[in-house]
């Protein structure tokens, strides 16, 4: 039986309180300064805006239609005229037909639709209906400027279409100039609306905060950012409950930094998304948008942050995502349709410039495809984060890098299924990898980037070069790359030509500590030049041991790692067979205390032989700590 010290009965403890409350602070402890920054202030707007209380009636609340109970008749006046004369709440009927264009300049204002008539609409009684504001197509539907104060912009059950963005306004649906604003647009549809930048909506710079609830986003299309344009250092955007960007594309070259068929973020715009599904991926989240450059679902670059929350995060009592569904990153398109095949990177999500960002929780980046490089995700010179915290969430694959693929018909080399990396920083730690492919690092290709990775799985990526992917290498490294993986297991691939693949003879430094690397379907472990590597590898138990012997690893078993049904992608460690169990000393190389699974590591099974017989190897190799053994955790803690 698994003894507890009394350091790991504190953990416990520690553990199961924070567990207790959910509802409070401590969900954001393990989150960056400035992501927890960034998700209070959201969730501050957020939290007063659902608060608010819409009155019946009053001053400075006009009705609109075409029926005898209308404050305003919409045939002989426009929504415009009634801006201007100091409306601060209009109510649409149905019963109205509505085409202008809109601007809202220094002037806090509720436009609302969803009313069946005036009546309703004096009663604030509203339904679940979106009222058509069809734009004149010359200009943005809605234009909000003004910087005089912080104004509050309020747009609620409208269907909002043909818009089209101009000079200053770009987008085509909504579009904010220089606004010092809050914009909260609640149960809205924007689409099939057209601009420069933010098909759309655009939010160009001011101190704007723009929030969507409920809202979807779709058929837009831009050079930049086909649903959604943002850049401003003091620009924030964030999308909440069931809300979509969906279906939008980005049709720039790429030649001037265009991108982005859902998103384009820059210049400092931080967005936080928080909505999405994996069943109903085709409806909400980031899903089915096409760039013909770069960023088929999110493009970000100079200083652009991106937040995907997908586990529940709460504020006192005020709490905002969903434990229960992912943010989805899915079936997004980065085409390379020109003469350059410098484009067509970042089927998900693409990513450059120095003070670029992302940082995920509970994610589903699944079906993206990309004609170059990244998949999944391309990072150049930027710093991408993926973790779990220690709350609930949607599935035990809560970090979930599935199905995205990088091919062409053009002949070149397609790089990194799920991951491209380019220079920058990036840690990821509890997510899993699988189904992914491309022509060189199926699952992930690095040149000059530095990557830890930690308590992760990699597994069933590649099909063995079918179907004109070539599927070289699980991972490819090249161009003085730094790579350090701590309790990965990495098996049941189908590769070619090896697991670990280098593409030149660069300085590489290879970190491996407490890790599976067991992929007889790949080939060999290594492929490639063996010199200028400075290799620290420690602990690991694999089907081929040729590299590793050469550059002194220590503490290294080739052996079968006992997986528990690898047939049906369980590669949790069977306890009974298993030589992975408490076969590794503590690294802590990547701080990586907590499993796949969030159980703690390093407990001791008494039952199993330590590896040297030393009392000090109680951690167990890869990505589970199997706890199977432990008749009082499995049916006191686990129960």
């Amino acid at each position: 039986m698994k003894h507890i010290s009394h350091f790991k009965v504190i953990f416990i403890i520690l553990v199961t309180g924070i567990g207790s409350v959910h509802s409070k602070t401590n969900s954001l402890i393990n989150l960056p300064v400035n992501v927890r920054q960034q998700i209070a202030s959201t969730t501050q707007q957020y939290h007063t805006y659902k608060n608010h209380q819409f009155q019946k009636g009053g001053n400075g609340v006009v009705s609109i239609g075409n029926d005898p109970n209308c404050d305003v008749d919409i045939n002989i006046n426009s929504i415009q005229q009634v801006i201007n004369n100091g409306a601060t709440e209009i109510r649409l009927a149905d019963t109205g037909s509505y085409n202008e264009d809109i601007f809202i300049s220094n002037q806090s204002m509720m436009i609302r639709g969803g009313f069946q008539d005036c009546q309703d609409a004096n009663n604030n009684i509203q339904q679940g209906s979106q009222t058509l504001i069809t734009g004149t197509g010359t200009a943005s539907v809605i234009s909000i400027s003004g910087a005089d104060a912080t104004h509050e912009v309020v747009l609620q059950n409208l269907d909002i279409r043909n818009g089209s963005g101009s000079d200053f306004f770009y987008g085509g649906g909504i579009s904010t100039l220089g606004a010092t604003a809050n914009v909260t647009i609640e149960r809205v549809n924007v689409s099939n609306n057209q601009g420069d930048s933010g098909g759309g909506i655009a939010i160009n710079g001011g101190v704007t905060s723009l929030m969507l609830i409920d809202t979807i986003i779709q058929d837009n299309q831009a050079l930049n950012g086909g649903g959604i344009h943002c850049v401003g250092a003091d620009a924030s955007l964030s999308i909440f409950d069931d809300s979509g960007v969906i279906n939008n594309t980005a049709t720039g070259d790429g030649i001037s930094g265009e991108g982005g068929g859902g998103l384009f973020l820059s210049q400092g715009c931080h967005a936080s998304i928080y909505s999405g599904s994996k069943e109903q991926s085709h409806l909400l989240g980031v899903n089915g948008n096409v760039s013909e450059s770069d960023g088929g679902g999110i493009f970000i670059s100079d200083g652009g942050q991106l937040n995907l929350l997908g586990q529940g995060y709460c504020i006192l009592d005020t709490c905002v995502g969903d434990s229960q569904e992912p943010v989805n990153i899915t079936n997004n398109q980065a085409r390379d349709n020109h003469v350059f095949d410098f484009f067509g990177n970042g089927g998900g999500i693409y990513m450059s410039g120095l003070n670029s960002s992302i940082y995920m929780q509970g994610v589903y980046i699944a079906g993206n495809s990309a004609q170059q490089k990244g998949a999944g995700i391309y990072e150049q010179n930027g710093f991408l984060n993926i973790s779990r915290s220690e709350l609930p969430c949607w599935d035990e694959k809560c970090n979930l890098i599935q199905g995205n693929t990088a091919s062409n018909n053009e002949g070149d080399n397609t790089y990194g299924g799920g991951l491209y990396l380019l220079g920058g920083q990036t840690a990821i730690s509890r997510a899993y990898f699988e189904d992914n492919r491309a022509d060189l690092g199926t699952t992930m290709a690095l040149r000059n980037a530095t990557l830890g990775l930690a308590g992760s799985l990699i597994s069933n990526n590649g099909l063995a070069a079918q179907n004109g992917i070539a599927d070289q290498f699980v991972v490819s490294l090249e161009d003085e790359s730094i790579l350090t993986l701590e309790h990965v297991t990495l098996t049941n691939n189908q590769a070619v030509g090896g697991v670990f693949g280098r593409l030149d003879d660069s300085y590489l430094e290879l970190n491996i500590y407490s890790s599976i690397i067991h992929d007889e379907n790949s080939g060999n472990f290594w492929s490639g030049s063996t010199s200028f590597i400075l290799a620290d590898i420690d602990c690991v138990i694999t089907h081929d041991l040729t590299f590793l012997n050469v550059v002194l690893g220590t503490h290294l078993l080739n052996a079968d790692p006992q997986f528990k049904n690898a047939a049906n992608r369980d590669y949790h460690l069977n306890a009974l067979s298993s030589p992975a169990v408490d076969f590794c000393i503590q690294h802590n190389a990547l701080g990586s205390l907590i499993d796949i699974d969030g159980q703690l590591r390093g407990w001791d099974d008494d039952s199993i032989i330590n590896n040297q017989n030393d009392p000090n190897f109680v951690f167990d190799a890869g990505a589970d700590e199997t706890y199977d053994n432990d008749i009082i955790f499995v049916d006191q803690f686990e129960q």
